[in-house]
């Protein structure tokens, strides 16, 4: 018993540390492809592509710190479940990959919602639909409406 306690500590503190690391780490990869959908989509750079949507998707303060909780413990979450309900010897290798499958999962999550430019802010001929060419048509992405007049802008 006190062996599985020792296990159970360590790699608890793995996940504590590598998680939020890794949060980090993928929520800011995600938040560059976003940006970088909307400024292509918009024909505009990212930034300004965001300040002339409303802010980007962590616009919303309520929004933003959900997604900045899921972030930091979705590793965490997965780690730890699997550690706490296998007994067998791969339990790190199973607690690793769930740990990353419910991160990715999460950070997929947030592409699927925030990568298409809301209220129709987009030019059409680049982003049909508001959805970049590059996207894989197998992954449904949400339509935020007909283009808003945006592209006849001055």
């Amino acid at each position: 018993m006190a062996e599985r306690t020792g296990l159970l500590l360590g790699t608890g503190c793995l996940a504590a540390l590598a998680g939020p690391v890794l949060g980090i780490g993928v929520a800011q990869l995600t938040g560059t492809v976003i940006g970088d959908s909307w400024g292509y989509c918009m024909g505009v750079s990212a930034g300004y592509a965001a300040e002339l949507a409303g802010g980007g998707p962590m616009g919303h303060f309520f929004e933003a710190i959900a997604f900045l909780l899921m972030y930091l413990f979705a590793f965490p979450a997965g780690f730890l479940a699997v550690t706490l309900s296998t007994q067998r010897a791969p339990r790190l290798g199973l607690a690793v990959l769930a740990g990353l499958g419910l991160l990715l999962g999460g950070a997929s999550f947030d592409l699927a919602l925030h990568l298409v430019p809301p209220d129709g802010y987009y030019l059409a001929a680049r982003c049909p639909h508001g959805h970049p060419p590059w996207w894989p048509p197998m992954i449904p992405l949400p339509d935020h409406g007909p283009p808003n007049g945006f592209e006849n802008r001055g």
